[in-house]
């Protein structure tokens, strides 16, 4: 599945897909790519000599023009698991999204890529919506994710903070709460707080667009 979806997008704010290795066995296949000495997102600022506001902005314009290019592509690619972890930099200090093993086309026709009923991905970067019977990753979802990232990145805070558990996280989600509490966090850029109001909406068609 990681395969079939990482193989057919190419984007300098998209980890290059190199090709693949299977064992002359044929039981073992592995996913090539350019290793990224800098690590993710979150390995890189705690390393980052010196302020780290200017390059926090750029970072995480990088992976917005990534996700942009993903929902805008014809199908659409839902990545699903939007997070720091999954946010590598290049040796040129540039974003790159990683890790396609959740990614799904979001034209809601088959394509020979099964999607599980469990709902996967990180709890702390899950909307609302995917507690729902059936539901599927989509685009909206993704834009949620990509708040909370924002959040996690400009702040250093989790989403949903105060939570310990998985299950409290999952409580917080039914009962629709935002992952923070703006007020709490005291920001002075009405900006970031408007665009994380966007990205949380608990109306997932009310959400931005990527672009």
């Amino acid at each position: 599945r990681e395969l079939r979806v990482w193989s057919r997008v190419k984007h300098p704010n998209v980890l290059e897909f190199i090709g693949y290795y299977l064992n002359p066995q044929m039981t073992t296949a592995r996913l090539i790519s350019p290793f990224m000495t800098n690590g993710n997102i979150d390995e890189y600022l705690a390393k980052a000599p010196g302020p780290v506001t200017d390059k926090l902005r750029l970072k995480l314009v990088d992976s917005l023009k990534g996700l942009i290019y993903l929902h805008s592509l014809t199908p659409p690619i839902c990545h699903a698991d939007i997070k720091p972890e999954n946010i590598l930099i290049t040796d040129l200090a540039e974003a790159v999204l990683c890790d396609f093993g959740l990614a799904r086309l979001a034209d809601g026709q088959p394509s020979g890529l099964t999607t599980t009923k469990t709902i996967k991905g990180s709890t702390r970067y899950m909307s609302p919506e995917l507690l729902e019977e059936n539901a599927v990753h989509t685009l909206s979802s993704d834009i949620w994710a990509y708040g909370c990232l924002v959040l996690k990145v400009m702040t250093g805070s989790l989403p949903y903070c105060r939570a310990r558990t998985d299950q409290q996280i999952i409580s917080a989600l039914v009962q629709k709460q935002a992952p923070v509490d703006l007020a709490d966090l005291g920001l002075q850029d009405d900006g970031l707080k408007t665009l994380l109001d966007k990205c949380w909406n608990k109306s997932p068609s009310a959400r931005p667009s990527a672009s």
